[in-house]
């Protein structure tokens, strides 16, 4: 599974300052707060009925120590603001849990997953129908 340092570094385009990101490796990545856990990564995006900021803060009570999100959010967090190039890291270590301040949480959640193909030999397949 990805780590925090991992997707930071997919979303941001470059390497954490050291020591900025604390090494965490996600248990599992959910968009439902409701199957958040210890260590999950929560990905909060817009539905037709539901909006997933809504429920950050559910997901960071079931466990999840990350979300990515595309707005600010109410909820007690480090935010990380990948957003604007060249990035303006803070300038003290981030604390879990840690909100990372996306464009768009769908686009994020893609590019962290073609991250993730580039760094492993895994064959992918097309289903069409």
């Amino acid at each position: 599974m990805i780590g925090l340092s991992d997707l930071v570094k997919a979303l941001a385009g470059e390497e954490a300052p050291e020591g900025l990101v604390p090494p965490v490796k996600f248990s599992r990545a959910v968009v439902d707060s409701r199957l958040a856990e210890e260590g999950a990564l929560f990905i909060a995006l817009k539905g037709e009925n539901q909006d997933g900021h809504d429920f950050v803060g559910d997901a960071f009570e079931r466990g999840a120590v990350a979300a990515i999100v595309e707005k600010d959010v109410s909820v007690n967090c480090a935010k990380l603001d990948v957003r604007e190039k060249p990035l303006r890291w803070p300038r003290h270590h981030l604390e879990l849990p840690v909100c990372i301040i996306t464009e768009g949480s769908l686009s994020a959640l893609q590019e962290a997953a073609a991250y993730w193909r580039r760094q492993h030999e895994v064959r992918v397949i097309g289903v069409t129908g």
